[in-house]
């Protein structure tokens, strides 16, 4: 809050002062990184000259920008836009020097702006419910591009936008097969309206390295190629998908609300051989399963075997629980309340463990789960490595 109204300060009081008056009594904006402004509903061509030496800036309440302001805000880093309704080619041009860009206001754009808009390195355009082909075709050279609203695509499109390394079109609620094939191209998609996809689909988008399917619950074994997959619309699981599914690196099933014993077998089991782990060597094999609420000794047992394990849905653990899932490099169980002293020991063996829920902890417990190389968060906190 300080840092704000110290930059405020210099942007918008300073030019009230008198003549004799020097900027320089505040302190410089360069040295601020990050910055919200989300409140401002204007902005003279000086404020925006002096925000342009600022890194990360959200200026979400202007409604319209001026040709300068445009052209001084373009030295932004990280710029938020999103309460612009309109664009003018010329600021579309002046704005594509912007390295990760959000313009989630507008709801149509022209050609010759989505073709300036396309050298923006992350861009977002949720606002925009369709697309021309021409326009796909201009904003197929974006690095990372947002388009939420979309609720349909053609052929071609889909053959322009599977050109961008990562896209976001989770308005989407049916794919063609053809753009099923297109889109196969893309490193990482989220796709989170589909509910179903054909067989042919399926095996298009197993090329993925990152795939992200809320609602999808069909096909799940010949999704195996894939690195990382969300499927939080999957409320039941078979021993057959369970199979396929366990190859994948870090895998999200927050949909599920039980197990069998034989599909958590199979879950735990260390991804296959076949991963090519030097393209996703900072993603450690991890299962999120915070949909369970119950879990029995013997699942807890099969589940050490997984390096990063997410139980959130967990509100109580038994001893021997406990002791199981303390061989985990990296647990989650944020909904648990209380601890037992054994628990505690147990758990103590972690790298990383999460208790985000602990509404109460004794000096001894507390002592215990702070001996530990690496962090603890506990109750919200991180606790300090005590020697």
């Amino acid at each position: 809050m300080i840092r704000t109204l110290q930059v405020l300060a210099f942007c918008f009081i300073a030019p009230l002062l008198t003549e004799g008056a020097s900027p320089r009594k505040f302190k410089s904006v360069e040295q601020y990184k990050e910055l919200d402004l989300n409140g401002l509903s204007s902005l003279t061509d000086r404020q925006a000259k002096c925000l342009k030496k600022v890194s990360a800036l959200e200026l979400n309440g202007i409604t319209t920008i001026s040709d300068h302001q445009a052209e001084a805000l373009s030295k932004v880093d990280k710029l938020n836009l999103n309460g612009l309704t309109s664009l003018t080619d010329a600021q579309a041009e002046i704005l594509s020097k912007v390295r990760v860009l959000e313009l989630n206001g507008l709801s149509t754009i022209s050609d010759r702006q989505a073709k300036y808009l396309g050298e923006v390195g992350f861009l977002e355009l949720n606002g925009l419910t369709t697309l021309t082909d021409r326009q796909a075709e201009g904003l197929s050279k974006v690095r990372k591009l947002a388009l939420n609203g979309l609720t349909s695509l053609s052929d071609a499109q889909a053959e322009s936008l599977g050109r961008v390394p990562e896209i976001w079109l989770n308005g989407l609620t049916t794919l063609t097969d053809r753009q099923a094939e297109e889109l196969g191209n893309v490193m990482t998609l989220k796709l989170n309206s589909l509910t179903s996809l054909t067989d042919p689909q399926v095996k298009s988008l197993s090329k993925f390295r990152y795939v992200e399917l809320k609602g999808f619950a069909e096909q799940a074994e010949s999704l195996f190629a894939a690195w990382a997959l969300h499927l939080e619309g999957i409320t039941s699981l078979t021993d057959r998908q369970a199979e396929s599914l366990s190859t994948v690196r870090v895998l999200e099933l927050n949909g599920l609300t039980s197990l069998t014993d034989r599909q958590a077998e199979i879950l735990s089991r260390p991804p296959g051989d076949s991963l090519n782990t030097s393209t996703i060597g900072f993603q450690t094999p991890t299962l999120n399963l915070n949909g369970i609420t119950a879990l029995t000794d013997r699942q807890a047992e099969i589940f050490s075997k997984v390096p990063t394990l997410e139980l959130n849905g967990l509100t109580t653990l038994t001893d021997r629980q406990a002791e199981s899932l303390g061989l985990v490099n990296t647990l989650h169980l944020n909904g648990i309340t209380s601890l037992t002293d054994r628990q505690a020991k147990s758990l103590s063996k972690l790298d990383r463990l999460s208790l985000g829920s602990l509404t109460s902890i004794t000096n001894k417990q507390l002592r215990i789960l702070c001996n530990v190389e690496k962090y603890r968060n506990v109750g919200g906190g991180i606790a300090p490595v005590v020697g």
